[in-house]
């Protein structure tokens, strides 16, 4: 395909920084990035950030969404925690999500992308 096809040149182009989490005071902050048709919630910040805050598998965390603050346990996967409870992890994208388990979390804590994400270890 002829790239003219596409539209005019363009000779002042915008880099656009992409978000990233980061630590903070101790904690991790960040924020949604976007919400998965399961319900489980993206962030924009790294699962290495987990490892660099001290957090372990089952350990627990406090998850502050704008205010509304959950508890959840660090996981591996989904099936880390009973039916029906949080968990924190590592997605395939490499970033950490949070999600109930067999639920939808987006809707329990009304997470849509941009909300602010912080989590800190308990």
């Amino acid at each position: 395909m002829d790239p003219s096809s596409l539209g005019p040149d363009i000779s002042d182009p915008v880099r656009i920084e992409a978000r990233r989490g980061r630590i903070e005071d101790g904690a991790i902050v960040g924020a949604v990035t976007l919400v998965d048709h399961f319900g489980n919630i993206v962030t924009d910040i790294p699962g290495d950030l987990a490892d660099e805050a001290g957090l372990t598998p089952e350990d627990g965390v406090e998850i502050a969404f704008d205010g509304e603050v959950i508890e959840a346990t660090f996981g591996r996967t989904y099936a880390d925690v009973p039916a029906g409870e949080w968990v924190l992890l590592t997605g395939h994208s490499g970033r950490l999500e949070i999600a109930i388990n067999m639920d939808r979390a987006a809707e329990a804590v009304e997470a849509t992308p941009g909300t602010k994400v912080q989590v800190q270890k308990i």
